[in-house]
């Protein structure tokens, strides 16, 4: 009788023992189920005094956040064609639109965004634009060609930053601003872009601030602007020959210019 006893007790321990196992499983599972479904920083962030997110939020705000817009940087010069940006996935692609309400045809396929696309101003058969890696925003200029699908990397390639190129008015040379030298100070060069061994450094800089503005009519001189601070910035003459630089604004005056063109 005793021991029929003490197997019933032992039995009942046992039972409320798993009761109390699965009741604590149950309630981790439900508390990493509630966690699953809250939007959690990385380890990287900290946080406090912020609510918790309910992912649920962010799938209804996706919409707003995931909406995809387009912009149109570029005419084709002789044909009725239109270089477009926009995005099908993660980041902005060059599309190319041929008629009104024409489809979209894709040129370029990468997971960074491009930017800044151009066509070549004399025929068109290629165009150039702007891309970094991994988002490391050290943009480097690129060739599409459009005759024969090759692509071309026209700058160093490395930790260098590179753009805002201006045609000249024989619309065979480009002038643009890098930092290629040292990686700091952002420089005037200037190159054919189909012959990118013509590369050569204009103008060397101090600052990171400087930008080419315009070309001459007669392709002798380019108009450059240093950017000092958004109250101040310097406007200066090159010639494209020699190199010199002349300044044409007062270094001293609190006054900032933009949009500078012959």
């Amino acid at each position: 009788m005793r021991s029929m006893f003490a197997l019933a007790t032992r039995s009942a321990v046992f039972a409320c023992s798993v009761l109390h196992l699965a009741a604590a499983l149950f309630g981790q599972n439900a508390a990493d189920t509630a966690s699953s479904l809250l939007i959690r920083p990385g380890e990287n962030l900290t946080v406090s005094g912020i609510p918790e997110i309910p992912l649920a939020l962010a799938d209804t705000v996706r919409r707003y956040t995931e909406a995809r817009s387009a912009s149109a940087p570029d005419w084709h010069p002789s044909e009725r064609s239109l270089l477009i940006l926009t995005r099908f996935a993660n980041a902005n692609q060059v599309h190319r639109v041929r008629m009104p309400l024409g489809a979209r045809y894709q040129l370029t396929f990468f997971n960074e965004p491009v930017g800044s696309p151009m066509y070549e101003p004399k025929s068109g058969a290629y165009f150039l634009f702007t891309k970094d890696t991994g988002g490391n925003e050290f943009a480097q200029i690129y060739r599409d060609n459009l005759v024969t699908g090759e692509l071309a990397l026209l700058t160093d390639g490395g930790r260098s930053q590179n753009g805002n190129w201006q045609w000249n008015h024989a619309q065979d040379r480009i002038a643009y601003a890098s930092t290629s030298r040292n990686g700091t100070d952002r420089d005037v060069w200037i190159m054919d872009p189909s012959a990118p061994q013509s590369n050569r450094l204009l103008i060397q800089c101090s600052g990171g601030g400087w930008s080419v503005q315009d070309w001459s009519p007669d392709d002798r001189h380019l108009l450059v602007m240093e950017f000092l601070s958004v109250n101040k910035s310097v406007l200066y003459l090159a010639n494209v020959e020699t190199s010199q630089l002349e300044m044409l604004t007062d270094r001293e005056s609190e006054v900032a210019y933009g949009g500078a063109a012959f």
